[in-house]
């Protein structure tokens, strides 16, 4: 019996594809050593959260291109990161269908990761979880 899904494992980029991926993102050569720390101590190489991050301090004006460099303004710190990159999620996850949304949170109450057949076997909702126009 063929699963009704594939498994694709992502895995988080290394330390210096995060930064490659930076400076991509800046169009830059050279990133402030204190963003690249940050980016390699609280980001763990997650592609998401890296360009998340780097937009919500574009945004908040804390990484700013002076004469094309790019410098921070002040010390990043995790609460105003987070709590940005959480209201993003939250504002996305708000936007989803009622259905989805209620199954995105059950699979993740699952875990990180987790099997499609526990995820089916434990929501009311068995003809969503198939659903790919949501």
């Amino acid at each position: 019996m063929v699963a009704p899904y594939q498994e694709i494992r992502l895995q988080d980029l290394s330390i210096s594809e995060s930064q490659g991926m930076v400076e991509s993102l800046l169009k830059a050569d050279e990133i402030p050593l204190e963003l690249q720390q940050f980016i390699q101590d609280k980001v763990e190489g997650n592609p998401f959260y890296i360009e998340e991050v780097i937009n919500s301090l574009i945004e908040s004006e804390i990484l700013v291109c002076d004469s094309g460099y790019w410098k921070l303004t002040r010390q990043i710190t995790e609460v105003e990161i987070s709590s940005t990159i959480h209201g993003l999620i939250s504002g996305r996850l708000d936007r989803l269908a009622t259905d989805s949304k209620r199954i995105l949170q059950e699979a993740s109450v699952i875990g990180r990761t987790f099997c499609y057949e526990i995820l089916n076997r434990v929501t009311d909702l068995k003809n969503q979880v198939d659903r790919r126009n949501q």
